[in-house]
């Protein structure tokens, strides 16, 4: 598991891009918004070990969840989405 707060989330990505160990990840209340549900969209098209996402209590509106669901398409790892009090709007 691993607990990450204001930690560039570009060069997270990156890190994960290339994991093949950590399979769980929080991120709730990191104030991610749509930029970076993107950037971890992206991740997740190339990350296949990760089990667990929590993005629990994030600002998440539509385009980041979309970009989110478009992910998951390709990544076949994933088990598990956490996303309690997103704020979902579409505007």
């Amino acid at each position: 598991m691993l607990r990450l707060w204001k930690f560039p989330m570009q060069r997270l990505s990156d890190i994960l891009k290339v994991n093949g160990c950590i399979q769980e990840l929080q991120l709730n209340s990191s104030g991610i918004g749509d930029e970076g549900a993107r950037v971890i969209a992206d991740m997740l098209k190339e990350n296949q070990t990760l089990r667990v996402l929590e993005l629990n209590n994030n600002m998440i509106e539509y385009s980041g969840f979309a970009s989110l669901a478009g992910a998951l398409v390709e990544n076949k790892a994933i088990r598990s989405i956490h996303l309690k009090l997103i704020r979902l709007t579409h505007t």
